[in-house]
């Protein structure tokens, strides 16, 4: 009983696992659109790098 206690995670070790999950997914595909707007749309690729770093700040 102990060694199950010990394994188990608590319930909001496991929502924030989820949470935290779903936030680095969103946050990753703002930065690819950020890159493919600013790289494509307005032709500037240094500026699409600079924007896409700006987006993990």
């Amino acid at each position: 009983m102990d060694r199950k206690f010990i394994q188990s995670k608590p319930k909001i070790q496991r929502v924030t696992d989820k949470i935290s999950t779903y936030f680095i997914q969103i946050v990753l595909r703002i930065e690819i659109l950020t890159f493919i707007i600013f790289g494509f749309y307005y032709h500037s690729w240094e500026s699409a790098i600079l924007n896409t770093i700006s987006v993990l700040r």
